[in-house]
């Protein structure tokens, strides 16, 4: 088969060196809290923690939607791939859960606006992730 398939190995999957994105969103928001006078050193790790996470369970379930493009009898590679695939997804979801319960934390010290903006980050994650529902394809196509 002429695929790549090593970009479903975990290492490959998790696009860390997308991290960097997460890290300046998170910082940019940070740097502004700072500005007006907030600074709770514990509050900005787990915003960092809490963006690189989501980074990550976005990149980590992005590939689920290849399964549709696999061959429906495939060979040992190919149900390998699957399996990482599987795998990988359910990793991600691990850390969109992970930064949910960060988020619920923070949203307790600091209110409900935070819950607002994070599930409109949310809608933005889950529509950059699914292919149904996919704003990349419609940005394109527009």
């Amino acid at each position: 088969m002429s695929a790549d398939l090593s970009k479903y190995h975990f290492h490959r999957a998790l696009r860390p060196f997308s991290f960097p994105v997460a890290l300046t969103a998170c910082l940019v928001g940070i740097a502004s809290a700072y500005a007006e006078g907030y600074w709770l050193p514990l509050n900005v790790l787990l915003i960092l923690l809490a963006g690189v996470l989501l980074q990550a369970g976005v990149n980590l379930i992005n590939d689920y939607a290849d399964l549709k493009l696999l061959p429906e009898h495939p060979n040992a590679e190919l149900q390998l791939a699957c399996q990482r695939i599987h795998t990988n997804y359910r990793l991600g979801l691990g850390c969109f859960l992970l930064a949910a319960l960060i988020g619920l934390y923070l949203v307790s010290v600091t209110g409900l606006p935070l819950l607002w903006i994070s599930l409109v980050g949310l809608v933005g994650a889950l529509g950059y992730t699914w292919r149904q529902y996919s704003i990349k394809t419609a940005v394109w196509v527009w």
